[in-house]
């Protein structure tokens, strides 16, 4: 039997969430649930909505700043283009095959809008996204981990006065809640890989694309995926 150390991964990630699930009680555990839920949820949502405003306002007009001053005249084009093919030649196979120069139009009266349309803008827009995503996550999760952090101190004084039978009780529901924090952590991890797998299509090759596109885990978490919905609208 072939293991897939994508699915053992993510295995040991939904037990760990368990256990921390069981090790910080109910109410700590359903707050962070309410908050990797509607943090994900955000950052999908921003990322997603607000590439292409990002890009179109401070991404694009840089971008071809920079690829004119590689062309001053279209007679450059062709050595520009035949300087970039050896460079994405040179990618790994998995992302070069992503990648048309062919269907650069050097006919076109505004070669860089070409170039960037047709090469940078994928590329471009995919790391406008990244950007987007980690920068509202910071953000996020950062203001949201200082309440977090008062809130456990004002339990912790509290925790110490429960019995243990409310304190069994307690564990049982922070780990009920930890397996569900766990289901949305994978549910964003299995979005994030396929949004990948999306742009690298069949032609991907190494062991670690081939054990993303045979995942078990993956392939049942995209299936029933949340945040596939959030960035649909």
């Amino acid at each position: 039997m072939v293991v897939n150390y994508v699915d053992v991964a993510l295995a040991l990630i939904i037990i760990a969430y368990i256990i921390s699930g069981w090790k910080r009680g109910f109410f700590i555990t359903v707050l962070n649930f309410v908050r990797y839920a509607f943090g994900f949820a955000l950052c999908f949502y921003i990322s997603d909505n607000s590439a292409q405003a990002v890009y179109d306002d401070y991404v694009k007009e840089r971008a071809l700043e920079r690829i004119n001053e590689k062309i001053v005249t279209s007679d450059k084009a062709p050595q520009l283009l035949e300087n970039l093919q050896q460079a994405v030649n040179a990618l790994p196979k998995d992302i070069a095959g992503s990648l048309d120069i062919s269907s650069v139009n050097l006919s076109s009266k505004n070669v860089s809008q070409e170039i960037l349309d047709n090469l940078f803008k994928p590329i471009l827009m995919f790391l406008t996204q990244a950007a987007l995503f980690v920068a509202v996550f910071i953000v996020f999760f950062g203001a949201t981990a200082v309440i977090m952090y008062y809130v456990k101190r004002a339990k912790n004084r509290r925790k110490k006065e429960k019995k243990a039978a409310v304190t069994r009780a307690d564990c049982f529901f922070g780990a009920l809640f930890g397996a569900l924090k766990a289901a949305l952590a994978v549910c964003a991890i299995a979005a994030v890989c396929a949004y990948a797998l999306s742009l690298f299509g069949d032609s991907a090759s190494n062991q670690f694309i081939v054990n993303l596109k045979s995942s078990e885990i993956l392939s049942w978490f995209n299936n029933k995926n949340i945040f596939n919905l959030i960035t649909s609208f």
